[in-house]
C-alpha cells in the first residue's frame, strides 16, 4: 500500500525524515536534508530517479546553494557513516550506493503509514467490524 498518495510533498518530507530517525540515520550530516528532499523528489515524481543529476541533484544543488558533485558527496558521506554505525544494516546487506540508498529509502517510506496514522489490523474485514474500528481510531 502507498501511503504518500494523499500526502504533499512537505507532508512527505517530513514522514521521510520521522522514517530516517526511526532508522537512526544520523542527523548532524548536511546528506540527512539531501536525502530527505531526494526522496521526496523521488516519491511525488516517480521518473526522477532515472535522472538522478539532472532533476533530483540539480534541484537540491539549486535548492541549497551548492553543487552537484557537493550533493553527491554529502550523500555518499551520509551513507557511509550509517553503514560503518551498524544502524542500517536491517535495510541494506552491503554499503548502497547512492541510487540504491535513495530508491530503498524511497520504496520503505512509500509503504510505512506515518506515524499519525494506524494501520487497520489484517484480521478485520467485516463491516461491523470496522465501523467499530473507525470509531475507536477515526
Amino acid at each position: 500500500m502507498d501511503y504518500t498518495q494523499e500526502l504533499d510533498p512537505s507532508s512527505i518530507e517530513n514522514h521521510t525524515g520521522m522514517f530516517l530517525i526511526d532508522k537512526k540515520c544520523p542527523t548532524n550530516q548536511l546528506g540527512f536534508y539531501y536525502l530527505k528532499n531526494a526522496v521526496t523528489k523521488i516519491i511525488t515524481n516517480r521518473h526522477a530517479v532515472m535522472h538522478l543529476n539532472g532533476a533530483v541533484y540539480h534541484e537540491i544543488a539549486k535548492r541549497n546553494g551548492t553543487s552537484i558533485p557537493n550533493v553527491e558527496r554529502c550523500l555518499r558521506n551520509l551513507s557511509y557513516t550509517w553503514w560503518n554505525t551498524n544502524q542500517c544494516a536491517n535495510l541494506f546487506t552491503s554499503r548502497p550506493s547512492n541510487k540504491q540508498l535513495l530508491i530503498t529509502i524511497a520504496e520503505h517510506v512509500r509503504h510505512t503509514p506515518p506515524n499519525n496514522q494506524v494501520q487497520k489490523p489484517s484480521f478485520i474485514e467485516e463491516e461491523h467490524h470496522v465501523s467499530i474500528y473507525e470509531q475507536l481510531f477515526g
